[in-house]
Formats: C-alpha cells, sequence, structure tokens
C-alpha cells in the first residue's frame, strides 16, 4: 500500500525487526472448498513473501500451483466458529479461498500479516510508533531474516506499511429507515436529501418496509440510492432486495448497505437476510416481519434488525408482540450463533414500527415492555424530537453498546416530514478497533487467564439437563472452550476447581487484551425435549477492561441473555498471569497437559570435534561457544547446575533432567559448521560442531507464585 506523506516515516532493516522471519513465512493449512464434488479439503501450504508482495499455493512437495498479488487482496474474514479458520478474498480471483490452520496462534499471525499486506491498511501497533506520534509509516529494508531453524536468509527488496498508536477509527455511520406503504420510492431528490445526507458520511444503512413486489428480486433499490449518493464515489456492499433467493410473495423489507469506496477494505463479514412472518399467540400471521444485516468495520461486529409490525391500531396484546420480536430476533443468523443475539454483537441497533401503542406516552408499552425485560433488554433510545413523536405508530431506533470495550456516540435522531410515509433517521460516531499487529510488536511473556469458581443463575433460567459453560473469543487458542456445570437447584450451576480449563490468549499483549471481551454461552438439554438436542439457553459477555489486570484477581458479574432478553447473572472470578509459553517443550520434558503452574529451564550442551576425531566440549575463546551456555547466547555460561528452584520448600521439581528429541538425532544432538547454525539432523563429514537443549520443569505451589518468578526473572533479563 502506498504510504501516506502526512505521517512521520521509519526505515528499519529487516534484521532489526522483531520476529523478522514472518516477513518470508509459510503456514501449513488445509483449503477447504465445501461445494467441491471431491476433496473439498486439500492439504497445502500458504506462503507469504513481504518484498515480492504476493502469496503462493504449493503443495506439500512444495510446487507452487498458483500465487495472488498482495494488491488485490480486499478482505479477511475470521471463521465466526472456528478460531483455526479464515476466508481470503482477492480482486479478479475466480473464488474466496477458505483456509484452515494447524492452531490458533498460526491463524492470528496469518491474519495479521495478511491484514498488513492489504492495501489501505493501517493497523494498531503502539510499539512501532515513536514517541509524540500518533501514526508512522514504517519501510522494512530486506538485509537478513532468522529462521525458526537458526539460519539466516539473506533477502532484498522493501516493504512498507502504516501502523497506529491509537486502538480505534472513528468511522461516520448514517442509519435510516422508511417504510414506502407500497408505494415507488420518491422521485425527487430534493425529498430523498431531506431524508438521507448526500456523500456526507462514510457508511449508510438503509432500511425499507412495505415494498411494493415489482423492486423485489431487483438492483433497482440499490441503484436507485447509490445513484443518489453518486456511484463514483460509493459502492453498495448488500441488498436484500436483490438477493438471489428473495421471491416477491413472502419478502416485503430491505436493506441496503453502502460504503465509500474507499473504505470496502475496511468491510467484512456482510451478511442480510429478511425473515418471514411470525406466528405467536395474540397476533395474527402478518403482524410481524423483519430484515436484518451484520458487518464488520476494522474489528467491531455491528447487526442491526428492522421491525415491520402491520398493527394498525387497536387492542395490542403487548406481551405477545413481545414474543413474537424476541423470536423474530432470534432467527437471524448473523455472526457467531453459538451466542444469544443480545450480546453477540459490539453495537446492536433494533429499528422500525414496532406497533406496541402508546409510544412517547405514558403508556408506551414498548418500554414498559423493556423495562420489564419481556424485550430488548438494555437498549436504549436518544431523545426524540416531535417529527417522530407525534406520528402514529412511529419508526423508531434502538441502540445497545457492548459496555466498556465499545463506543457510540449519537449524532443527531430525527424524522423527515417531507416524506409521506413513515421513518427515522439518526447518525452515530462508531468507534471501530483497528487489526492488532503483535507479530513485528513488542515482545512480551506469554500469559493466560484463570477462573475461580462459576455460578450461574436467575429467575428465568429454566431447569435444564447435562448443563455446559462455553467460552469463546477468537484470540483464544482452539476456541471455544466448553466445560460441564452441576446443578444446586432448579435454576442455579455452578463449577469449581480443575474442572474449569485454563485460557491460553494467542496474543499476549496487555494493550490488546484489555480492549477484548469474552463470551460466555450456557447450554443445555430441556427435560421435555423430544430430540435432548443441546440448545442455548443464555449467553453473557465480559469485557476485559479494569477486570484482566496482570496479577489481580479481580471478580465480576455479567448479565445473561436469552432472545435478547434478560434472564440471570453469571458471576466468578478472573487472574490475568504470566505463564510457561513453550508448550511444546513441557510436552518434550515428559509433562501431561493437566500439570498447572509449571516452568521449563533449559541450557545448550555444545561440542566441536578435535583433531583426533573426537567429540570434546567447546570453549567460549576458540569457539565463541561456552560447552555449557544459555539458550540464546552461546557465549554465556550457564550450567545446569545454576537452575535453583525458587523457594524448596514450596516449588519441586516435576521432571529430570532431559534432551530435547524434537528436530535433533536419537541423542538430542543437531550438526553443523558452526556452533551458532549446529541444528542438521543428519551429521555430515564437514561438520565441526554439534549442540543440544537440555530441559527441566519445576513446579510452583500456585498461579500467583509462578506469574511472579516469571516476572521477575524478565525484569532481571530487561535490566541487563
Amino acid at each position: 500500500m502506498p504510504p501516506s506523506t502526512n505521517v512521520p516515516s521509519i526505515r528499519m532493516k529487516s534484521h532489526d525487526l522483531p520476529n523478522n522471519r514472518f516477513l518470508q513465512e509459510a503456514f501449513r493449512v488445509v483449503k477447504i472448498d465445501e461445494e467441491a464434488l471431491i476433496s473439498s479439503r486439500k492439504e497445502r501450504v500458504w506462503s507469504i513473501d513481504f518484498f515480492n508482495k504476493k502469496f503462493a499455493n504449493l503443495d506439500l512437495t512444495g510446487y507452487e500451483s498458483f500465487s495472488q498479488p498482495a494488491a488485490n487482496l480486499y478482505r479477511v474474514e475470521k471463521h465466526p466458529h472456528n478460531s483455526q479458520r479464515l476466508t481470503l478474498y482477492f480482486f479478479e480471483a475466480a473464488h474466496p479461498y477458505d483456509l484452515q490452520f494447524t492452531s490458533t496462534e498460526r491463524r492470528q499471525r496469518f491474519f495479521e500479516l495478511a491484514m498488513l499486506l492489504r492495501r489501505n491498511s493501517v493497523m494498531w501497533c503502539p510499539s512501532l510508533i515513536p514517541t509524540n506520534e500518533t501514526d508512522a509509516n514504517v519501510a522494512v529494508v530486506g538485509t537478513s531474516i532468522e529462521r525458526p531453524n537458526g539460519k539466516v536468509l539473506r533477502v532484498k527488496g522493501e516493504v512498507s506499511f502504516s501502523v497506529a498508536r491509537m486502538p480505534y477509527e472513528v468511522i461516520d455511520l448514517w442509519y435510516g429507515c422508511m417504510s414506502l406503504m407500497n408505494k415507488p420510492l420518491p422521485r425527487s431528490a430534493t425529498v430523498l436529501s431531506s431524508f438521507m445526507p448526500k456523500a456526507v458520511h462514510e457508511v449508510y444503512i438503509v432500511g425499507l418496509t412495505d415494498v411494493p413486489s415489482s423492486y423485489m428480486g431487483t438492483t433497482e433499490i440499490s441503484d436507485y440510492f447509490v445513484n443518489f449518493l453518486g456511484p463514483s464515489l460509493f459502492f453498495v456492499l448488500t441488498s436484500t432486495a436483490s438477493a438471489p433467493a428473495v421471491t416477491k410473495k413472502d419478502v416485503n423489507n430491505v436493506f441496503v448497505v453502502i460504503c465509500r469506496r474507499s473504505f470496502i477494505v475496511r468491510m467484512s463479514h456482510l451478511e442480510a437476510t429478511d425473515i418471514n412472518s411470525v406466528r405467536k399467540e395474540g397476533t395474527t400471521a402478518s403482524d410481524v416481519s423483519a430484515v436484518g444485516c451484520s458487518l464488520r468495520i476494522n474489528e467491531a461486529t455491528i447487526g442491526c434488525v428492522l421491525i415491520n409490525s402491520a398493527n394498525k391500531g387497536g387492542a395490542v396484546d403487548a406481551s405477545a408482540r413481545a414474543a413474537a420480536v424476541r423470536g423474530i430476533m432470534s432467527n437471524f443468523p448473523f455472526g457467531d450463533t453459538s451466542i444469544d443475539i443480545g450480546v453477540r454483537f459490539d453495537y446492536f441497533i433494533v429499528s422500525g414500527a414496532m406497533g406496541f401503542g402508546g409510544d412517547f406516552s405514558s403508556e408506551d408499552m414498548l418500554l414498559k415492555q423493556i423495562k420489564a425485560g419481556n424485550v430488548m433488554s438494555d437498549m436504549v433510545e436518544e431523545s426524540a424530537p416531535s417529527t417522530i413523536t407525534s406520528r402514529h405508530n412511529p419508526m423508531r431506533i434502538f441502540y445497545s453498546v457492548r459496555p466498556r470495550s465499545c463506543r457510540m456516540d449519537p449524532r443527531s435522531y430525527s424524522s423527515t416530514r417531507a416524506l409521506e410515509c413513515g421513518n427515522v433517521t439518526a447518525n452515530f460516531d462508531v468507534f471501530c478497533q483497528r487489526a492488532f499487529l503483535s507479530t513485528f510488536g513488542a515482545k512480551t511473556l506469554a500469559t493466560k487467564i484463570i477462573f475461580g469458581n462459576f455460578l450461574l443463575g436467575g429467575q428465568r433460567i429454566p431447569h435444564v439437563n447435562n448443563p455446559e459453560l462455553q467460552i469463546t473469543a477468537d484470540w483464544l487458542d482452539a476456541a471455544p472452550v466448553s466445560f460441564k456445570l452441576k446443578a444446586s437447584d432448579e435454576s442455579t450451576y455452578f463449577a469449581t476447581g480443575k474442572e474449569i480449563p485454563v485460557l491460553n490468549p494467542v496474543v499476549h499483549s496487555s494493550d490488546f487484551l484489555r480492549l477484548q471481551h469474552l463470551d460466555f454461552t450456557l447450554y443445555g438439554v430441556l427435560p421435555t425435549a423430544k430430540d435432548k438436542k443441546k440448545i442455548i439457553i443464555a449467553s453473557g459477555s465480559l469485557s476485559l477492561k479494569n477486570v484482566a489486570s496482570l496479577g489481580a484477581i479481580v471478580e465480576f458479574t455479567v448479565p445473561l441473555y436469552y432472545r435478547g432478553c434478560n434472564v440471570g447473572t453469571l458471576q466468578s472470578d478472573i487472574l490475568h498471569v504470566f505463564s510457561e509459553s513453550q508448550t511444546a517443550d513441557l510436552e518434550c520434558a515428559g509433562v501431561v497437559g493437566s500439570e498447572r503452574n509449571t516452568h521449563v529451564v533449559a541450557c545448550v550442551e555444545t561440542q566441536t570435534i578435535n583433531p583426533q576425531g573426537n567429540w570434546v566440549p567447546t570453549s567460549a575463546g576458540a569457539d565463541l561457544a561456552c560447552d555449557w551456555s544459555a539458550v540464546d547466547d552461546l557465549s554465556r555460561p550457564t550450567r545446569k547446575e545454576d537452575f535453583k528452584l525458587p523457594d524448596e520448600h514450596t516449588w519441586k521439581w516435576l521432571t529430570a533432567w532431559r534432551h530435547d528429541y524434537t528436530k535433533a538425532d536419537a541423542e538430542g544432538w543437531g550438526y553443523g559448521l558452526v556452533a551458532q547454525n549446529a541444528v542438521e539432523v543428519k551429521r555430515k563429514k564437514e561438520h565441526k560442531y554439534r549442540r543440544r537443549r537440555w530441559l527441566r520443569v519445576m513446579q510452583g505451589p500456585g498461579p500467583m507464585e509462578v506469574h511472579r518468578y516469571l516476572q521477575e526473572q524478565n525484569d532481571r533479563a530487561v535490566a541487563e
């Protein structure tokens, strides 16, 4: 992407960039094609090359079957249910590429690199920003990069990318809806401009109800709005009216999403659909229908639902209508459907003519139902002007924002009398979190998240069999994570101790984690269910801001929702601590995954071959490598005996010393011409050095003790 000329530029050599190996990196993946008649899943290698600015698809033998220029990448989408999958969209490509990676950590690395190579991308990375600056263009000049096996690869070329200190980009979002009352779209541009400001905002979301059937199945509606805004400046991202599955008979509601052309690369995960009428006792078959859409702007998720009520006056059963609205809202299949619609999005907007009666009066039945927790719990409405309040069965806009980590500032809430039909508009400044760049950012210690006892309950939570709690976030290793609960009474469930798994983030920066959230979903089988299938009982979301403080136990309570209504609470405490990052080393040392509070210590043994053909210890003077040394510095003497337990009374050794057998011969040796590159598994005649890594695992009395020990070790290393 071309760097901006309005921000400072930083030039650095590739060997000075942290984790520079990822400037040229190969990822083992499974390429998924659900529509393929045979071999829908193929093992492949996808490589990223920053200096050649391309993505390449290779088979397992290394043969490159095709490549895509980085300049053609316009969208990168994480899978909503599987933390190891993502999809790439390229201009001029025949189809998207759906890839599953070997781990969540590898998927996260690839996601960051792909986002960095995407045109006009600005990523959040405060550690790369110069002091007193808010943004920077980074130019990396190719010199050398380090490979995982210790080899150094010479590279040429130059690559540039842009980063920002601030985590959010403020997006100007306009949202409006109107009822066409089965009449044509307004012909007057002046009338339309009183409803929809022309070319002022960055993203437009337009909702229409009571649309004439002649518009359905065509692009007439989307063409109408984009031609008004200016097709050279704006682009239609999606329109439910022109969706292939639309039938004129069943659909009369439409959503159109339009953005500035320069904003296309910021948009992803676009979904939109119409839901047919819902029938509930106390309502007629055509009383309530809806259309919905969802999207991501940068990393922020936005969900929108437009309700169309057919009520034209008379007695209204408010409870029945609330049930109909709850039901229709929960039917939208957007985003991660394992999470209730009430907490699924960072920003959630529900609008339309609800038909509850008594709007904006002391008998406002919709507000009473919201207050009673029967529909749209915790959603709010701005103070409405007379152009809205004076209408019969007016269109209204309600919204909710994920607490603490998200922010949406309303700028206007209005309606125009120039349109005969019911209408309402709102304008928001939406704080959309940028994608975080951890790969080339400051090095941080690995962390983990530990929960205390869980307690879930509420009068509206039913008794279920086989209760289970799912925790998910796209930055958690192997998410979603699930575990069984126990029932203490008819509507209360709990879990304690080691029944609760430890959560392992794949991004450890505290700057990043404090702005993230964890989603919880209670599953269970209703005793009366015939198919004995687990269903969603309730969901909640925990913002980590002011909660996941390193080294502190913090109690929290989050509300639980079902079909957008508050039904109970989840209580626990959370501890965010430094932890052992080398899980592969633990396995190599013979430690099973159930062991907690562990730490791996390691040192390196190096030998050289003498004139008689015998292997003998090296010396720091002659060989630039001590016979026993630190793992990251062969010239720093470090022997097995140097490692002591922090406290012999409370800590213990879990294992004896064992050599690392991965990428080495049977005795753990790797060979090379020089000690620093002694990594070849098979010895060759010209090899003069060999080295092997020794591992031992200690265990602390608890997570806080391990956290303090790792922090002290890190502080000492930084000071040196």
